[in-house]
C-alpha cells in the first residue's frame, strides 16, 4: 500500500503553514507561494515523533512511503536537512509539487494520506487528519 505523507504541518511543525496562510490572505496565493518557496528559511522545524512511529509501522508492514509536499523541487536539500538522513531515507518517492500536490501527483486508490489540511481529502483514499 502507498502511504502519502505531507511535510509542513504534518511530519514537521506547522510554523511555515501558519505563516503562509497569513501572507496568503494579505498578498494573495501566488506571491505567498513564491515567498514560501524562495525566501523563507525553514530550519529548526520540529519532527512529529508520534507520526514518525506510525510511519515506521507502515514500513514494517511493507507499505511504501511517498513524501507528498507543496514545497518546490529547489527545496529538496533543505527538506532533507529538516528531516535528517534517517527519516529522509524512509521514503521511496519524493513529490515536490510547488503548491499543487493534489494535481501534480494523485494518490492511488486504496492508499492512505497523512496531512494537516482537510482540503487534500480525496474520494476512495483513507485520509488521516494530523494535528500538532
Amino acid at each position: 500500500m502507498k502511504v502519502y505523507v505531507d511535510i509542513d504541518g504534518t511530519l514537521l511543525s506547522g510554523a511555515m503553514n501558519n505563516k503562509y496562510e497569513v501572507f496568503r490572505s494579505i498578498v494573495g496565493t501566488h506571491i505567498a507561494l513564491w515567498l514560501y518557496d524562495r525566501v523563507w528559511r525553514k530550519s529548526d522545524l520540529a519532527i512529529n515523533y508520534d507520526l514518525l512511529a506510525v510511519l515506521k509501522q507502515h514500513i514494517e508492514q511493507g507499505d511504501e512511503l511517498v513524501m507528498w509536499t507543496n514545497r518546490g523541487p529547489h527545496n529538496r536539500r533543505m527538506t532533507r536537512n529538516n528531516l535528517g538522513n534517517d527519516v529522509w531515507h524512509m521514503f521511496s518517492e519524493y513529490v515536490f509539487a510547488m503548491g499543487s500536490k493534489t494535481t501534480t501527483c494523485k494518490p492511488v486508490l486504496d492508499s492512505i494520506i497523512y496531512d494537516d489540511d482537510m482540503r487534500n481529502m480525496m474520494p476512495g483514499i483513507v485520509f488521516v487528519h494530523v494535528q500538532q
